[in-house]
């Protein structure tokens, strides 16, 4: 899915907003305090099956972190698992993307701080987005900007 498409069928920055744009007054900069809802991010990362990740599958993680609404994490399958079957085996890779909803601003700003440095990472509001360098090691940066520009919310997180 492109920029473009993800820009038009993104649903808005927040699962109480049925759509509009978040940024702060208009004037096109993001909006640090509105949230990234998780529609965005399904958006942005449901073309990125590749070699290293045959076959990218979201799941809920209720052991993700403390204080955590909602966790979800986009995990890596071998072509020809089944990720919805617990006979499937363990994924190639996990947690390569994760997006996680806090119940406030401050407790998502501390998650983020404690993601390891190598790690994109967009804070948006109560809600954070990591992508893990591998395997979209030239991607990472891509999956978080184009989900902060889909919403018009966050921050980019050093």
């Amino acid at each position: 899915m492109s920029f473009a498409a993800v820009l038009l069928t993104a649903t808005g920055c927040s699962s109480e907003d049925s759509g509009g744009s978040a940024a702060v007054g208009g004037s096109g900069q993001p909006d640090p305090d509105a949230p990234l809802a998780f529609d965005v991010v399904e958006g942005v990362t449901s073309d990125l099956a590749s070699g290293e990740c045959a076959q990218p599958y979201w799941s809920e993680n209720s052991t993700g972190a403390d204080g955590q609404v909602d966790f979800r994490q986009l995990d890596c399958w071998a072509e020809g698992d089944d990720p919805e079957s617990v006979l499937g085996g363990l994924p190639e890779l996990i947690q390569t993307v994760v997006w996680v909803e806090f119940d406030s601003a401050d407790e998502a700003r501390t998650y983020a701080d404690g993601e390891l440095s190598d790690r994109t990472v967009l804070v948006a509001g109560p809600t954070v987005l990591v992508a893990s360098p591998y395997p979209w090691a030239e991607q990472a940066p891509e999956i978080v900007a184009e989900a902060q520009a889909a919403c018009g919310c966050g921050a980019l997180r050093p």
